[in-house]
């Protein structure tokens, strides 16, 4: 999904999806030099996802034996 920085206020970004509605996104998750008009791109990272999960899995496991 792609959606463009429109704005800022505040502690978030004001972006527009690409169905034209608006959206927030707090500024702590885009990188410091980000400014108007700037496309950002965001994804599932689907391999990290699995990773974690694993992680996850495995520690519980371990808290629950």
């Amino acid at each position: 999904m792609k959606v463009t920085i429109d704005r800022f206020e505040g502690d978030y970004a004001l972006v527009e999806l690409s169905d034209r509605k608006m959206g927030r996104l707090s500024k702590t998750l885009l990188p410091s030099d980000i400014k108007e008009g700037d496309v950002v791109e965001i994804s599932v990272a689907a391999r990290a996802t699995a990773t974690e999960e694993k992680k996850i899995r495995k520690l519980m496991g371990e808290l629950f034996e």
